[in-house]
């Protein structure tokens, strides 16, 4: 289900997707962070849900460099909801499209660091990896909070433009 949602949420947000993975490159670039700054930040706007009418979607990346090594990406996912309470499970599925719609090589999903629900809905973070070299990263797959796994991957054959 994740990789039909990524193909149709880069169907519905090409430019927007593009835009924002341009201004989150910048945060994996260490340039970036000369001069002492620590960490970095870029949103994209609020786009609705594709899987909830009604409910809508935040997007938040941030870029953290200690000083040595790369800069650290990490990407939070929000699910705001509308009038309805949606279940978990769709959310869960929605974010993971989200998240993997963003991340176009060289960047990819190197896995999700937590979730949580707040009042207006499901927040998920998701750490993010640039590959280097020839080889890409390998994927790694989520573990939903019930215990059963999602993958996550890249739809195929798919390039927004």
């Amino acid at each position: 289900m994740a990789t039909t949602l990524t193909h149709r949420i880069n169907l519905l947000c090409g430019d927007g997707l593009a835009a924002f993975r341009a201004r989150l490159s910048t945060l994996a670039e260490p340039d970036v962070y000369a001069g002492g700054l620590e960490s970095a930040v870029t949103t994209m706007p609020r786009h609705p849900s594709v899987l909830t009418e009604g409910s809508s979607v935040d997007i938040v990346a941030f870029g953290t460099c200690g000083g040595y090594g790369p800069p650290r990406l990490t990407l939070s996912v929000t699910m705001v909801r509308g009038h309805h309470a949606w279940p978990r499970d769709v959310f869960w599925d929605e974010a993971h499209a989200w998240a993997e719609a963003i991340a176009e090589p060289p960047l990819t999903v190197a896995g999700l660091t937590g979730s949580q629900e707040t009042a207006d809905g499901m927040v998920f973070h998701y750490r993010l990896r640039v590959a280097t070299g020839a080889d890409p990263v390998p994927r790694l797959s989520a573990v939903r909070p019930s215990g059963t796994a999602a993958v996550i991957r890249a739809s195929p054959g798919f390039r927004s433009t």
